[in-house]
């Protein structure tokens, strides 16, 4: 998750967001992280070994 810490430390340097929208903000890429990116590499990662 190194290129996320990156996103993490935007998000928390933004002044003109709140500690809850900025952990609303982490919780959400990380969810969409797991749910999209992450399955789609699992399902990508499975059909090439069926080759």
């Amino acid at each position: 998750m190194h290129s996320y810490e990156s996103i993490y430390r935007l998000i928390d340097q933004a002044p003109a967001i709140t500690e809850v929208q900025k952990d609303f903000y982490k919780v959400m890429i990380a969810e969409r992280k797991a749910k999209i990116m992450d399955y789609s590499m699992e399902l990508l990662l499975k059909q090439e070994l069926l080759k």
